[in-house]
């Protein structure tokens, strides 16, 4: 094997763990995100607060979950 070869397989086995722990953080994030925002939207829904803001955060934290979904996605096809 030569020396480029031995770098281009380390870069790429960095790559992987370094996208499992992107995906699974940006997860954690997001999972947290939506439920804090739908605690609240709830909450001003039941107060008759404006309920804008929440729903912004509630979409946000939606959306980082499901990036994190593809993220780890994507590197379970980089290992195979």
């Amino acid at each position: 094997m030569s020396t480029i070869q031995s770098v281009l397989d380390g870069i790429i086995g960095y790559g992987e763990g370094a996208a499992a722990v992107v995906a699974g953080g940006l997860g954690v994030v997001g999972i947290a995100l939506a439920g804090h925002a739908g605690i609240a939207l709830y909450r001003a829904i039941d107060e008759g607060r404006p309920v804008l803001g929440h729903l912004v955060g509630l979409l946000v934290g939606a959306t980082m979950t499901i990036a994190a979904i593809v993220a780890g996605w994507v590197s379970l096809q980089i290992v195979e």
